[in-house]
């Protein structure tokens, strides 16, 4: 007899971070969507970063994302990628965190 298998539901809860005292909401896309893009194309740091940009922009609204993005791209200011890095962590443990109590 084979083994079965059943796509268990997931709560996807919004997910709240304040970044230098400002607060944002996330509310978390399927995790395949940034894992996926490291499994096909190979996972150098630049691949992981724009696979947990992509997420983040996947899971923010987009005056949320832009802010994050600007200043990433900002180079007078401070917030870098390991802050940046630190904010994913956050998000993807809390995320793998959100399972249906059954």
């Amino acid at each position: 007899m084979p083994k079965k298998f059943k796509t268990a539901a997931k709560a996807r809860t919004a997910i709240e971070f304040e970044l230098d005292e400002v607060k944002y909401t996330f509310r978390p896309p399927k995790s395949a969507a940034m894992v996926m893009p490291l499994l096909e194309g190979g996972a150098d740091d630049m691949s992981v970063v724009r696979a947990g940009l992509d997420w983040l922009r996947e899971g923010l609204d987009d005056d949320q994302y832009a802010t994050i993005a600007d200043r990433l791209k900002d180079p007078k200011d401070d917030f870098d990628l390991s802050e940046f890095e630190e904010i994913i962590d956050f998000l993807v443990e809390q995320a793998a965190n959100d399972r249906p109590i059954l």
